[in-house]
């Protein structure tokens, strides 16, 4: 269950308030924008740079450590990086109440894990139910799956965790080259797709690799339903990840899955990882964390990077105009 706050985030865009928006070129894009935007205020990036350990002297962060050995300075340390990374791994030589660092551990993350696709295709979905209704046309996100609600709601999620995935998907999918053209060669067509998996845990590896193989033929096998063009001749080329290559590739996505710890009401708002841990500071009296870990997260672009601001222009006198507008809930 989402809650209120999850309720207040997820509405605006259900209900067509705010649409879906991309990023010409990709979300790549705006991580680049960023990055120039800093550079041109004077900030130093150390990219594709593991970093190993927070450095510390006393209760103070002094800066950083990265594996080929430099040392960065620092006055305060932010982490973008989730708790169990933060604590657990870049302080592993820092002593941690026991308690501390079993409720770390214990975070609970069974929600959000996906099997995430990039199909190539020669021409879009094109949707049977579009002839009686055009809006199933092309947008730039949409849903398909059976119209029904009982199985959703008592047979859909225990098929998930017994066998990797449902037998009947609920997709989400965007035709995101029909937006913006430069994510495809012209006249072809790039669509994103997810569905929900079972958290990496309940399947070994090679249990893993069997299913990915199953859940990609059967996925094309159900689009065609609903979009009777979806045939092995339409894709020029898929690419799959599921639980697995998603937990490998990005640590913090714990059992694979988007949700950097449940949304569950043990997790929420000052609960969020854990009490002890709740506002945005970790351990530390200059050591910060803006990850989806904390309020209000979990997913993408929460507002847990803004009420970290907050907390560190609180922290440090800031005049209040230099103090950005709290996120929704946030206080």
């Amino acid at each position: 269950m989402p809650g209120l706050q999850g309720l207040v985030h997820n509405l605006p865009l259900v209900l067509s308030f705010e649409p879906a928006a991309i990023a010409v070129g990709g979300s790549q894009a705006i991580s680049d924008s960023l990055v120039s935007a800093g550079r041109k205020l004077g900030a130093e990036y150390f990219t594709d740079s593991e970093v190993t350990a927070i450095r510390v002297e006393g209760d103070e962060a002094t800066g950083i450590a990265l594996a080929d050995g430099t040392r960065v300075s620092a006055d305060l340390v932010v982490s973008g990086l989730g708790v169990p990374q933060t604590v657990l791994r870049l302080l592993s030589g820092r002593e941690i109440d026991e308690r501390l660092r079993h409720r770390i551990r214990n975070i609970h993350y069974d929600r959000g894990q996906l099997f995430w696709a990039n199909y190539a295709l020669h021409e879009p979905p094109d949707y049977a139910a579009a002839a009686s209704n055009p809006g199933v046309g092309p947008q730039p996100r949409l849903y398909w799956g059976p119209k029904d609600p009982d199985y959703i709601a008592t047979r859909y999620q225990p098929e998930v965790y017994l066998n990797g995935y449902a037998s009947r998907p609920f997709v989400l999918s965007s035709v995101d080259s029909l937006w913006d053209t430069t994510r495809a060669p012209a006249g072809k067509h790039l669509v994103g797709v997810e569905e929900f998996a079972a958290p990496r845990r309940l399947f070994t590896p090679e249990q893993w690799k069997s299913i990915k193989t199953r859940f990609s033929g059967h996925l094309l096998s159900e689009w065609q339903k609903y979009a009777p063009n979806m045939t092995p001749d339409n894709v020029i080329g898929m690419t799959l990840y599921g639980p697995d290559d998603i937990e490998d590739k990005r640590p913090d996505m714990v059992q694979g899955g988007y949700s950097a710890g449940s949304t569950i009401a043990s997790q929420l708002g000052r609960y969020r990882p854990v009490p002890q841990l709740s506002g945005y500071r970790m351990i530390l009296g200059n050591l910060y964390n803006c990850s989806s870990n904390m309020h209000s997260g979990s997913g993408i672009g929460r507002g847990s990077s803004i009420n970290c601001f907050n907390a560190i222009a609180g922290d440090l006198g800031l005049p209040d105009d230099a103090t950005a507008p709290a996120a929704a809930g946030a206080r």
